[in-house]
């Protein structure tokens, strides 16, 4: 603006917050990729199947007709690698199948104690020492129960595998809470942790900090999927020891702004 001898006498500034519509590209970019290498993956993982069943079934055979002990040795760890084959194709398939599923409203502390006990006795054998923190009064969640379930075992499974590695054995903390209008489960372990440089990649397909034939990179990326499809998140959060993953999940009707409960702690070894 000037003024009437002509001089520049204010500004007008103009802005416009675009982090909203560059994490929607983002986003759009990323699904993109991911549904051609979901395609990709699909005709492949069925290519592969059946030759993979005639393996394992031939080489079944051989083994009850083989005498010899070196080389059932043999057949029996070509059975094995065939089996582990088998489960990688499943695994792909699964990533390509993120199809919505029937759900109920249930409470998810009862979804995360019973996948618990799934591993309490393997928590014993590892020397893992657990330890639960359940908030109370928490509000309900619509899931498929199975397929939280799957998100919760591989986190714990992911968990135990760092810890083992790291010290054979270690602490793992599982915490529920409602933070405004999602519930949410924190699954902590005091292991190795994530590389900083790498926190930004443990969601990719195929991506893998395990050794080599320890994993298939998928997991993470398929909880991430289910943990989406369900209208939720799954995160990597930031600590100072170990690694954290939280997963969480719309509470039914938000609107009504329930309070953030308060938590009873339980230690068990």
């Amino acid at each position: 603006m000037t003024n009437e001898q002509g001089q520049v006498t204010h500004y007008v500034q103009m802005e416009r917050d675009i982090t909203e519509e560059l994490r929607l590209r983002s986003q759009l970019i990323h699904s993109e990729r991911l549904s051609a290498v979901g395609q990709l993956v699909s005709g492949v993982a069925h290519e592969l199947n059946n030759p993979l069943q005639s393996i394992l079934g031939f080489t079944e055979l051989l083994i009850d007709a083989e005498e010899r002990p070196e080389l059932r040795r043999d057949l029996e760890q070509v059975r094995s690698e065939a089996i582990r084959a088998g489960k990688i194709v499943r695994n792909l398939l699964a990533f390509v199948r993120r199809s919505s599923s029937e759900r109920t409203m249930v409470g998810i502390n009862d979804i995360v104690k019973t996948t618990i006990s799934l591993r309490s006795y393997e928590f014993g054998s590892a020397n893992i020492r657990l330890f639960e923190s359940y908030g109370e009064g928490l509000p309900a969640v619509v899931i498929n129960p199975e397929e939280i379930q799957q998100v919760i075992l591989n986190l714990i499974l992911n968990a135990e595998q760092a810890m083992r590695s790291a010290h054979r054995g270690g602490t793992l903390t599982v915490t529920t809470k409602c933070v405004d209008t999602m519930v949410t489960i924190e699954i902590q372990d005091d292991g190795p942790g994530v590389p900083a440089a790498l926190a930004g990649r443990v969601f990719e397909p195929f991506f893998s900090t395990k050794e080599v034939g320890e994993g298939t990179g998928l997991g993470l990326s398929i909880a991430m999927g289910i943990a989406e499809a369900h209208g939720g998140a799954l995160t990597l959060v930031p600590t100072e020891k170990g690694a954290c993953f939280r997963l969480s999940l719309p509470a039914v009707d938000p609107e009504v702004g329930l309070p953030i409960p308060t938590l009873v702690t339980a230690h068990r070894q």
